[in-house]
């Protein structure tokens, strides 16, 4: 609810999780260095700091 009311869609936040669980598996890493890894990736692919914060909340 609070992304959504932020403006973001949730077909984006669908979006950048699934492509983040295509390049990094299920369970999404917890280790700092692959989260960083993660977020710059999909920020390099388009997607928004919120959307991608939003996985991690939304799991």
């Amino acid at each position: 609810m609070e992304l959504l009311q932020k403006g973001i869609d949730r077909d984006d936040i669908d979006a950048a999780f699934a492509v983040a669980v295509k390049k990094f598996g299920q369970p999404l890493p917890d280790a700092p260095q692959i989260k960083i890894k993660l977020q710059r990736y999909l920020l390099s692919r388009g997607f928004s700091f919120d959307e991608i914060c939003s996985i991690y909340t939304n799991l």
